[in-house]
């Protein structure tokens, strides 16, 4: 699994399409109507911070801590959230290795991240981490892509994205009976004297099942209370790309 050093530097820039307003809306939404309007929340892999500052600005009585694997990433975060006048304790650590100073209400995990951790071993270590960590009763929220998504549009399939001054290409080699897809990137950053800083990033995603999910959480101590069509309030169906899941923390 990469720690996205260089692409810290472009991950906001290549992310500009992501509604991030939409998901924290949702994601605190769920929250509320589960009896958790306030208290100390989790980020895992929060990535540049963006979320935790969109929750932090929009509503009050809940406090942030982030972790991510990158300390990149985590730098281009603190710088964001100083900014903004938010205090938030940022910690490195990879996802399957989570180790909290104690507990909090509840945890989200966005972005297809868990999606990236292509062991299944790995996934099953941090739903066992975040149940040490996240309070019983409390809620767990994620997001992964589906396998209809690695089958048939990441599969073999390559993106390009044109900015002002970052030309990004996004290739994809998929092996599409065990779900799992390898990307590369190859970005450039234009320069001063219209030079172009090149640098490459690579990392894999693996899609896993319904069940295997289903069945990962019970085992870990968790309960499915929700399925959603990405962060909307409908219903999965064959063609959905991303699922939302929502679940509790069992006593």
């Amino acid at each position: 699994m990469t720690s996205y050093g260089d692409f810290a530097e472009v991950y906001d820039r290549l992310t500009e399409n992501v509604d991030y307003d939409n998901m924290a809306r949702r994601i605190v939404s769920i929250l509320i109507e589960n009896g958790i309007d306030s208290g100390l929340l989790l980020d895992l892999a929060c990535g540049t911070g963006t979320l935790i500052s969109k929750i932090l600005s929009g509503w009050k009585g809940f406090e942030l801590i982030g972790a991510d694997c990158s300390s990149e990433m985590l730098s281009k975060a603190h710088d964001k959230l100083f900014k903004g006048g938010h205090k938030v304790l940022l910690l490195c650590q990879k996802m399957q290795e989570l180790d909290l100073y104690g507990t909090v209400s509840a945890a989200f995990c966005t972005l297809d991240s868990l999606n990236h951790l292509v062991l299944p071993r790995e996934l099953i270590k941090t739903f066992e981490s975040l149940k040490l960590f996240i309070e019983p009763g409390g809620l767990f929220l994620f997001d992964v892509n589906t396998e209809y998504k690695h089958r048939e549009i990441l599969a073999g399939s390559t993106f390009v994205y044109e900015l002002d001054d970052i030309f990004c290409v996004w290739q994809n080699s998929a092996d599409t009976d065990n779900l799992l897809t390898e990307i590369s990137l190859d970005v450039f950053i234009e320069q001063k004297g219209g030079l172009f800083k090149r640098f490459s990033e690579s990392f894999s995603e693996r899609a896993y099942s319904a069940e295997f999910l289903s069945n990962a959480l019970e085992k870990s101590g968790f309960t499915i209370i929700g399925r959603y069509d990405g962060y909307s309030d409908k219903a999965p169906g064959k063609e959905t790309q991303r699922v939302l899941y929502v679940t509790r923390r069992r006593k």
